[in-house]
């Protein structure tokens, strides 16, 4: 159904390309990532118009008024990858247009349908694979009016020239522009992310650095502390073990020789008794005046005699060997309570330098979960970094796009 509004059966300024925009139905249809956009005007045989290797349905606006007043149906897409159109599925060049043609095609008039096309040589060469597998006819001319005057065709690309004007600037040129300083930004928001990071991780990194080199250090010490505490504890645990088997050593000696001595009394003081008793029976027979038996007990009294000197002199050297054993012995009692108090206090010691180390220790343990986050930090460092990149290459991608865009918006212009 064509629509109520009259077509500008010329087209001089922007108005009059607004009215052939307004009068169009618009149609999508599925291309890539997106739809390919059609507009069509009037009705009877269809007539296609393809434009060339860039702009849009634009191209046409001076034949469709011409084609719809000769009793045709004028369709005109943007050919993928151009004006409002998605880019094909793959591809870059008119190789890829075929296929999503075809597509459409089918999906708007349908196999039984004829068809004229009339394109720029580039895309109606491509368009004769499409043409053979569907009953779609080559025309060599366009209907059409006579070309405008000189004046008329100026005022033709003034129009054009505004209505891309209004649309790359508000759509295809504006976005990307904006987007792509909203990049900058957020681009230089994370360079200074990066670079206050960075700067953050490398001071924590020195002074993780420096504080595992004290700790380090203090270790180190610990270790010759605890070497030299033990040595200590070892030498006066030896010496008190030393002074202890002394003592028993001197004890033992000590009772021996009381037990000499008492040995040595006790004989003594038998040999008195037999000595005592020898005196008694002498002095009997002597009152008896019986010499002949004096005489015996009187040799056997003097063989008494060494002995009991014999006695003496053990007694005697008994005596001053346990006065020394008893001097010996009470030096080593005196030494006992100082080397156990020694020992004593290099275990001490010993304890406290345990718990300085278990302390060391712990604090390596904490230093090294410190240094392990610094390393998952430095992790997100990388991951914003890679954020960076990603948001530089964006930047990139945009203003590839506006010096894409920026040839079209001249020609438009011009």
């Amino acid at each position: 159904m064509m629509p109520a509004n009259p077509l500008p059966a010329q087209v001089l300024a922007l108005d009059d390309l607004q009215g052939i925009e307004a009068g169009a139905q618009r149609h999508e249809v599925p291309c890539g990532d997106g739809a390919m956009v059609w507009h069509s005007w009037g009705e009877g045989a269809p007539v296609v118009l393809l434009h060339g290797g860039s702009g849009s349905w634009t191209h046409w606006v001076r034949n469709i008024a011409a084609l719809v007043g000769a009793g045709h149906q004028a369709w005109i897409p943007d050919l993928p990858g151009f004006g409002d159109s998605a880019r094909p599925p793959f591809g870059g060049d008119a190789d890829a247009l075929p296929g999503p043609m075809e597509a459409a095609l089918q999906a708007l008039l349908g196999d039984a349908l004829g068809a004229t096309v009339r394109g720029f040589r580039v895309v109606e060469a491509r368009t004769t694979a499409t043409a053979e597998r569907r009953p779609v006819t080559l025309a060599c001319q366009v209907a059409g009016t006579e070309l405008p005057p000189a004046e008329q065709v100026q005022a033709l690309r003034r129009a054009v020239a505004a209505y891309f004007e209004r649309r790359l600037l508000a759509m295809e040129y504006q976005e990307p522009r904006d987007r792509l300083s909203a990049h900058k930004d957020e681009l230089l928001a994370l360079r200074q992310r990066a670079m206050a990071e960075q700067s953050r991780l490398e001071a924590r990194a020195l002074e993780l650095e420096r504080q595992l080199a004290q700790q380090r250090r203090r270790s180190d010490e610990l270790d010759q502390q605890r070497l030299a505490v033990r040595v200590e504890l070892a030498t006066e645990a030896h010496a008190l073990e030393h002074l202890q088997g002394l003592q028993a050593e001197l004890g033992q000696r000590r009772d021996h020789l009381r037990s000499q001595r008492d040995s040595h009394a006790q004989t003594q003081r038998e040999i008195r008794r037999e000595v005592e008793a020898l005196q008694r029976e002498i002095n009997q027979y002597s009152t008896a005046g019986d010499v002949a038996k004096v005489q015996p007990l009187l040799e056997r009294l003097r063989g008494q005699e060494p002995r009991l000197r014999s006695l003496e002199d053990g007694i005697d050297r008994c005596n001053e060997q346990l006065a020394d054993v008893q001097a010996m012995l009470a030096h080593v009692l005196d030494k006992l309570p100082a080397g156990a108090l020694a020992v004593q206090r290099a275990k001490a010691r010993q304890t406290a330098l345990d718990q300085v180390a278990a302390e060391v220790a712990k604090l390596a343990d904490e230093l090294a979960g410190r240094q392990r986050e610094a390393e998952q930090e430095a992790g997100r460092l990388d991951r914003l970094r890679f954020e960076l990149e990603a948001s530089r290459q964006q930047v990139l991608d945009l203003q590839q796009r506006l010096d894409r865009l920026q040839p079209i918006r001249v020609r438009a212009i011009g």
